[in-house]
């Protein structure tokens, strides 16, 4: 597929997404950080990211799909409404939490996107994650 970096922006609007890029796909290169980060306990209950499948897959995300070439990262921005002053001592409760799970936007979003890639260049073999 030969989009263009303002075509694929532009891919990535039309779908709600705030950025888009490219990234080859190659082992982790910060994967003895991570190591570090299990080691000390930081995965705080979440065990499946000890699982030695999701281990090995943070490692190498060509284990996910060996054909895989690139990787495309995005981001979309959490609601943007300008918030009035806070007296002092208050607090408010994060932006990601102020509507729908993002995890369920994110997704249809990311799903929205391969249709429109597919669209223009045919099926592909894809996978889509927020926050893996």
């Amino acid at each position: 597929m030969n989009l263009s970096p303002a075509e694929l922006r532009a891919l990535a609007a039309e779908v709600g997404l705030d950025e888009v890029a490219v990234a080859p796909v190659r082992e982790t290169p910060h994967w003895e950080t991570f190591r570090a980060w299990l080691a000390q306990g930081y995965e705080a209950g979440m065990a499946y990211l000890r699982r030695p499948d999701s281990v090995a897959k943070r490692r190498d995300p060509r284990l996910i799909l060996p054909q895989t070439r690139s990787v495309l990262v995005t981001l979309a921005a959490y609601d943007r409404c300008v918030l009035p002053p806070l007296p002092p001592l208050h607090g408010r409760v994060s932006r990601y939490a102020w509507g729908e799970d993002y995890h369920r936007w994110m997704l249809r979003r990311l799903k929205s996107l391969v249709r429109r890639l597919e669209e223009i260049a045919g099926p592909f073999p894809h996978r889509c994650y927020v926050d893996t």
